[in-house]
């Protein structure tokens, strides 16, 4: 498939930051805090550093296959077969991790701030405009999603600053008082959404043009590096806001937001705070979607990603509108399921780094024997 979009390598950093916050920065905290209670920061950086093999791998690939999405070196490394198969489950994982992104915009809008209204309006808007975007092309998608980011990260800094009046540091303490388990149950939450997720980025950087003055690798690892600061700093302002209850209340930063009040100054901004976080999931289907579409193209051997985008559109509306028959069904599919769909989705990616620096070393073995005889 040939195409003629491209992006700069900070183009595709900030879009790494945009999709690793996107929704997760609303959803995650909550159940996390939940698991880990005030040691939930600690589930952050194990989760954190968990995902830093998959990013390595895929930057690794990236390196020796500049121009081809995994899709198509997946079949490179290890055959026409295995790698359609691996490609697949890819695949499989980025429809599964849209269509929950869309479920997700329709869980908060219909139990925060319009509870009467019928989900599909919900999950038919986010779709079109998603779609609307990705036809447009990631080089479009990434110029406007930097100013998406940017009002995003504002609003996380403004709710995290304004809310100072209600931190208690006292309900940091005790620390492992559940011992590693809780600990550790967080850290598989929070891996699993979004962390586990990077595999999406081996599709899309086939897009990135050079620059001599842009590393890609260090300016991916420093977004995601950021990110985990991000989600340090939400974890722990939550906790001294809320103590053990943190963990009961859904869509963590939007109550922060409601119970943020500066007299004549800051007063009922949850409304807005909630609309510009929940724009990341907007910023995040987005991504998965041309993510899909364009892995889709390889594997059909399409000529143009575009034209699979609405049919997805109707499959993702259909599958958001039936997934889940109660939220105690999607919370345990969430916080169990998708965390090992997402990890299974990873393992080719890291199977495909190893095998290609094996295969390297002995070619570079082979070639210094010949030298040598």
């Amino acid at each position: 498939m040939n195409h003629k979009d491209f992006v700069s390598p900070s183009q595709m950093a900030l879009l790494l930051l945009a999709f690793t916050l996107g929704s997760s920065i609303v959803f995650i905290p909550n159940p996390v805090i939940h698991a880990a209670s005030n040691s939930a920061w600690i589930s952050v950086v194990i989760s954190g550093t968990a995902g830093i093999p998959g990013l390595l791998s895929v930057l690794y690939l990236y390196r020796i296959y500049p121009d081809k999405s995994s899709i198509q070196y997946l079949g490179d490394i290890f055959g026409k077969w295995i790698g359609t198969v691996f490609a697949v489950l890819m695949l499989l994982a980025i429809v599964r991790m849209t269509a929950n992104i869309v479920i997700g915009v329709g869980a908060f809008f219909t139990t925060t701030m319009m509870l009467g209204t019928p989900l599909y309006e919900f999950h038919v808007l986010i779709l079109l405009v998603a779609a609307l975007t990705a036809l447009a092309g990631i080089e479009v998608t990434a110029r406007l999603f930097n100013l998406f980011l940017l009002v995003m990260l504002a609003t996380i800094i403004l709710i995290l600053l304004f809310g100072m009046g209600n931190y208690h540091p006292a309900n940091l303490l005790p620390q492992f008082t559940g011992g590693i388990s809780p600990i550790l149950h967080g850290a598989i939450i929070n891996f699993g959404f979004p962390y586990s997720e990077i595999f999406t980025f081996s599709i899309l950087l086939y897009f990135v043009r050079p620059a001599r003055n842009e590393p890609l690798g260090r300016l991916l690892f420093s977004v995601y590096a950021l990110n985990m600061l991000i989600f340090i700093m939400v974890v722990l302002c939550a906790t001294m806001t809320f103590g053990s209850g943190a963990g009961h209340r859904n869509f963590t930063l939007y109550v922060m937001a409601r119970v943020t009040h500066i007299s004549g100054f800051v007063e009922r901004s949850d409304a807005i705070a909630g609309i510009t976080l929940i724009a990341g999931s907007y910023i995040k289907a987005t991504i998965a979607l041309i993510s899909l579409s364009s892995g889709i193209a390889h594997l059909l051997k399409l000529k143009d990603s575009r034209s699979v985008i609405l049919p997805l559109v109707l499959l993702l509306l259909f599958m958001s509108l039936t997934t889940y028959s109660t939220q105690m069904e999607s919370s345990i599919t969430w916080y169990l399921i998708v965390p090992a769909i997402n990890m299974c989705a990873t393992i080719p990616i890291i199977l495909a780094a190893v095998t290609t620096m094996i295969k390297r070393g002995f070619r570079k073995e082979g070639k210094l024997n010949t030298a040598e005889e």
